[in-house]
């Protein structure tokens, strides 16, 4: 009787199969890591007119690593997009845009990062000016924006009350407070006029009884 011949193909890619399996246990695996995607802010309709400070304010919360420079130009880069958005009605989406890159928290960690009878003229003008600006977008005088205010107005505050302040600093720092405040409370819708207001207010008698209360004592 005629025998066939072994299959060796089959032995062949078995043993192949078997050898590159071995192989691949002993050989490390290389494990590439992959960054989560970004979201690109080219959809805001503010985009096309502030391309550049948009791209400045992403690239700069992304960043762990900021010089004084960049923190000034973050600051001026805030009051410039949503100056630009409100002028030229370009508010859609912007409020999408600051919360998601958490402007509020950024300009309050500027303002907290140093002592609070640290005296940087250029900082506090810029962050209560970015505040006033980013309240045209935030509409909501609620969460981190009623934080970011509550912070403004408490170092502003002790500023008043407990800094050697020259006539000139003074009214630098109550004119910008004054746009600040104003600006949260033009820029809501009306039906939320009377309740920012009230919000305001319990933050500033708080500070003013602080602020009263220091001038008294010794």
């Amino acid at each position: 009787m005629e025998q066939r011949p072994p299959s060796r193909p089959r032995v062949a890619w078995e043993e192949d199969e078997s050898s590159q399996e071995c192989s691949s246990l002993l050989e490390p695996i290389e494990v590439c890591e992959v960054e989560p995607l970004q979201p690109d802010a080219s959809w805001l309709p503010v985009y096309e007119e502030e391309e550049e400070a948009v791209d400045f304010i992403e690239a700069y919360v992304r960043n762990p690593e900021r010089d004084e420079v960049q923190k000034m130009k973050f600051l001026r880069n805030i009051i410039t997009v949503c100056t630009t958005a409100q002028e030229k009605g370009l508010l859609e989406g912007l409020d999408i845009f600051c919360r998601g890159n958490k402007l509020a928290e950024n300009i309050q960690a500027l303002l907290e990062e140093k002592p609070v009878d640290y005296l940087c003229t250029d900082v506090w003008q810029e962050a209560l000016l970015a505040t006033a600006a980013l309240s045209t977008v935030e509409t909501a005088l609620e969460g981190e924006m009623l934080s970011l205010v509550a912070a403004c107005i408490s170092r502003v505050f002790f500023l008043l009350r407990n800094g050697d302040l020259d006539a000139w600093f003074t009214a630098m720092l109550l004119e910008k407070l004054d746009i600040m405040l104003k600006a949260l409370l033009i820029s809501p819708p009306a039906s939320s006029f009377e309740e920012n207001l009230h919000k305001i207010l319990q933050v500033c008698n708080f500070h003013s009884v602080g602020l009263h209360s220091g001038r008294s004592s010794p």
